[in-house]
């Protein structure tokens, strides 16, 4: 596997870009590396990755029949995020549930019209992706998913409050057309 220098931090969306644009397969996947999320769980998607299945995205949710968090996330951080995609979806206008679950699937095809258009370099990249997705007229799948909370996330109210604000950057840019 090819590694790449992300010299200085620009954030989480700057070195997802990076590694999304470099990669070569004909899928391209993007998860935490905290693992609250296992690897293992990308196996339910392989079968969507046959020729011939439609789906040119696909993305873990927490809002899908069968998710299951164990151990729970604290009832604090459910509900700041339960509120948070309600917050995006109503923004962005878009249908996916949990679009900031940090496990994302693109093809190559859709990988390679998605990702030269984001702006966004932090913590909202995925809701930027996945918005960006829609509007381009990708099928999207949301796959449910065995997931953990790991107490000692580096994710803080500042995260959310800047969340907040990329979100009403990203629907300005949309109707800016800064996107096409």
């Amino acid at each position: 596997l090819p590694i790449f220098n992300n010299s200085g931090n620009r954030g989480k969306g700057a070195a997802a870009k990076i590694g999304i644009l470099a990669s070569k397969g004909n899928w391209r996947l993007v998860f935490d590396a905290d693992n609250t999320i296992s690897i293992l769980e990308f196996i339910k998607a392989v079968p969507l990755l046959a020729p011939g299945q439609g789906v040119d995205v696909f993305t873990a949710s927490r809002a899908v029949r069968g998710t299951t968090v164990n151990p729970p996330m604290p009832i604090a951080r459910r509900l700041s995020e339960f509120f948070l995609n309600i917050f995006i979806r109503l923004v962005l206008r878009i249908k996916i549930k949990d679009p900031i679950f940090g496990f994302h699937c693109f093809s190559a095809e859709a990988a390679e019209k998605i990702f030269p258009l984001l702006k966004i370099t932090g913590w909202s990249f995925s809701q930027e992706a996945v918005t960006l997705s829609e509007r381009l007229g990708l099928k999207i799948k949301e796959l449910p998913v065995q997931a953990s909370y790991m107490d000692g996330s580096h994710f803080r109210l500042s995260n959310y409050l800047q969340m907040l604000w990329e979100t009403i950057k990203i629907r300005w840019w949309l109707t800016l057309g800064k996107y096409r």
